[in-house]
């Protein structure tokens, strides 16, 4: 199943001026993979769209991850 989420994101401190850079969208995709029943994850940070593949993920348990690092989903 391949799912796309919208999302606001709390910028890290590399981020300036809301030019975000391919290290956070890699460590946010690379979080989302960690997940359990997760198999791809691509994030673009400037159109605020995350895409994630999984094959039975707990959407509940993707928004806690994201949460906790700062990307809030819309």
């Amino acid at each position: 199943m391949v799912q796309t989420y919208r999302f606001t994101y709390l910028s890290c401190q590399s981020c300036v001026a809301k030019i975000h850079c391919e290290q956070c969208q890699g460590q946010i995709a690379d979080i989302l993979k960690d997940q359990p029943g997760v198999t791809d994850a691509e994030v673009n940070i400037p159109a605020q769209v995350m895409t994630v593949t999984h094959d039975g993920a707990d959407p509940d348990d993707l928004e806690d991850a994201m949460d906790a690092i700062g990307v809030f989903l819309s």
